[in-house]
């Protein structure tokens, strides 16, 4: 799971110039661990027991429900640019 969610997050970061960072999560059994993936750092919660502490993850899925684009990492003033180069 630690290696899928930090390939995805990867790939999603190199491949969107337009996002300044993400969040996710991994679930283990009834163990749920919180990421935020930045260009620069990642950074990983200590990992709590759904069944114990549900009221974590609905918080964490509230929040990205409810969050405008800005605070789940896009940043509106970049701007993708097409070129279109004649012959292809």
């Amino acid at each position: 799971n630690e290696t899928e969610i930090m390939s995805a997050a990867t790939d999603v970061i190199y491949n969107d110039p337009c996002r300044r960072f993400m969040t996710g999560f991994t679930i283990e059994k009834d163990r749920m661990r919180l990421w935020y993936f930045c260009r620069a750092h990642i950074l990983v919660s200590h990992s709590f027991n759904l069944h114990e502490e549900p009221q974590l993850l609905i918080r964490f899925l509230l929040y990205v429900q409810c969050a405008p684009r800005f605070d789940l990492g896009y940043d509106p003033t970049v701007t993708r640019c097409w070129v279109n180069v004649e012959g292809k």
